[in-house]
Order: C-alpha cells, then structure tokens, then sequence
C-alpha cells in the first residue's frame, strides 16, 4: 500500500498567523446535475463516475501524474488507518470505492462520498489561498465537462445544507495553549459560534490545547471572501493568543515553571495521546522566548505522526503500555533534534 503522509512538509516562509496555525485544511464539494446524491446511487452508476473523473483528470496536463487506491482491496485495519491519517472518511468508505491523489500529496479526491465530488488539500501553517487555487482549478477543468448542479438562489447543492452556498470548507489546527491555561477557550468558543465559526478541540479531547477553528456555513459569500473573513477573526484569536502569552510568562515563576515542566514530560518513560499534544503545543507556545525549534513543520508533523495508536503503530501489538513507550521514544529522539532550550 502507498503511503500518503498528510500534511507533507514543504518549503514555506512563515506569517504571523503561522505562530498558531499548525496546519490548513480546505475542502470543495460538488455534485453533477440530474443525478441523486451517491448513497442513493446504484453501484454501477457510482463506477461510472469514478471512470469518468478518471478520464478528465488524465486529460488535465497539469495533472496527469496521478494515483488511485480503491479501498475494497484493502482490509478493515488499513481503511481505518487512512481515516485515522485524514486521507479519507467514515462516509468515502460508507458510499465510496476509488479515491484519487496525486503524488506530491497536494490534493485528495474523494468521489461518490457524501457528495458526487469533494476535494480537498492540506498544508502546514495558515495556507487557505494557496490550497483553495489549486483545488478549484481541478473543480474548474471538471466543470468544463460536467454541468454542477447549481441553484440561483442557494448555489451549489450538496448533501448537507451547512454546505449550500460556495461549497467550501476551511479548517485551521490552532494551537491554543495560552488561551487553554488561562481557561478562556470555551468564552472564544462561544464567540466564534455566535460569529459563524466552530472551535473544537483536537480528536474531541478534554483539556486540550490544539484546536480545529472552521467555517459553519459559506451561504451568501464568494469562496476568496469566506477565506478573508476567516482569516480577519485568526488575526483576533491569534492576538488573544499573544496577549495571554505574554501576560502568563510575566508572573513570577511561571516561565521556570512551563519549562520544568515541559522537561519533565518528555522525559517521561510512557506518553499517552493528550501527553503528546501537551508537549508539542507547549514547546511551539514558547518558541522565540525559551525554546528555539529547528524545523516547525517537522516538529508539528508529530502530532499527525503519534497521536493515533493504530495508524501509527502497525509493527507493535496492541498493547497500549508498549504503545506509549514506543511514543515516547520518538518524542525524545525529536525532542533532542529539534529542540534547543534557550533559558
């Protein structure tokens, strides 16, 4: 089986935003005129979609170095692991078979899920435009070929009503820590709701520090729009973010303290999966004050890499006292590289 790491680390020069922006996600659905949604299509229906994506994208030069995987060659631990890796989901393997890729990782396209289309990108730090343009594009050459199904007043149809509108879904990986120490995460939850945006905490984790900031809704406002306001209210939170920083490493002995810590955890025989996220977020949190990291994005990788038990660990048993070893091991090994205590 091919693997596909998301979200792949590349070369990028980093924004302000960048400081609490982990990772990017954006999202476009569609469907073709005429035809039912995909749970309610019959099987050969759904392969001839899929041939027929096949058929266009291999005609796009831009895209002509693609990949396919169709999951009903692959058992029930595999297809779990590529949920776990968000490279597919629950739905895809509810109503779906063949996904597509291309091999630089820079977009997934699920075919026949919730939706006749959704594609969508991932990409280290506050990256909506770059992923947006190149997701529509392919949205776009298709487009040319297969009329969309499409209201006037409602725009484009889709599964789910949150959907209706532009059809985009943008999701930030905040982190959060400061915010999360000073127990102000769940008044900006309440804010964000009551301005159009959820704030959910990391895999449903209690007490976490890594936050997903995305879109309710993207009914009445063009795709570009959507993304600026988006990033007009991340320029709020990450401010609020700084501000509790700031004031939190001002007291007397905190700073030691968060240090001490942080030293504490990863030296840690076991680390479990909220462990992780603790010491990850907190070593980004004081990043330029007492902690210099390498490669953020390498760093940040980790979180995708050794939160999950099962995609992660295929080699072990399923022990989960052998698994939290395993993890803290290779905490420490990328603690040590990456890692450089400043004070």
């Amino acid at each position: 089986m091919e693997k596909i790491i998301l979200p792949k680390i590349r070369s990028h020069a980093f924004s302000a935003l960048d400081n609490i922006v982990f990772s990017t996600r954006v999202r476009l659905a569609r469907n073709i005129e005429a035809l039912p949604f995909p749970a309610y299509l019959p099987q050969a229906q759904k392969i001839q979609i899929e041939d027929q994506f096949s058929d266009i994208l291999s005609k796009t030069d831009s895209y002509t170095s693609i990949n396919s995987i169709n999951i009903s060659k692959y058992n029930k631990k595999q297809i779990l692991n590529m949920e776990k890796d968000l490279i597919i989901t629950e739905e895809f393997t509810e109503f779906g078979d063949i996904f597509f890729f291309d091999k630089n990782a820079e977009w997934i396209f699920l075919p026949n899920e919730k939706d006749h289309i959704r594609i969508f990108g991932i990409d280290f730090g506050s990256k909506a435009k770059p992923i947006y343009k190149r997701i529509s594009e392919i949205v776009n050459s298709i487009e040319e070929e297969i009329h969309f199904s499409y209201h006037s007043e409602f725009g484009y149809t889709t599964a789910y009503a949150n959907n209706a509108g532009n059809a985009l879904s943008v999701s930030y990986l905040l982190n959060l820590a400061a915010l999360e120490m000073a127990n102000l995460t769940s008044s900006l939850a309440t804010l964000c709701q009551e301005s159009g945006y959820q704030l959910q905490p990391f895999h449903g984790l209690k007490n976490s520090q890594l936050y997903f900031f995305k879109n309710i809704s993207s009914f009445g406002i063009s795709e570009l729009e959507l993304i600026d306001k988006m990033q007009e209210f991340l320029n709020k939170i990450h401010y609020k973010e700084q501000e509790v920083k700031e004031e939190l490493l001002s007291k007397n002995g905190d700073h030691e303290f968060l240090i001490e810590h942080l030293l504490h955890m990863i030296n840690q025989k076991n680390i479990n999966q909220t462990e992780v996220i603790e010491v990850i977020a907190l070593a980004e949190m004081l990043c330029g004050v007492s902690t210099k990291i390498s490669n953020r994005d390498e760093w940040r990788a980790l979180i995708f890499r050794l939160h999950s038990n099962s995609s992660i660990f295929n080699s072990l048993s399923s022990n989960i006292e052998e698994i939290a070893e395993y993890r803290a091991q290779l905490l420490q090994q990328n603690f040590k590289k990456l890692i450089k205590i400043t004070t």
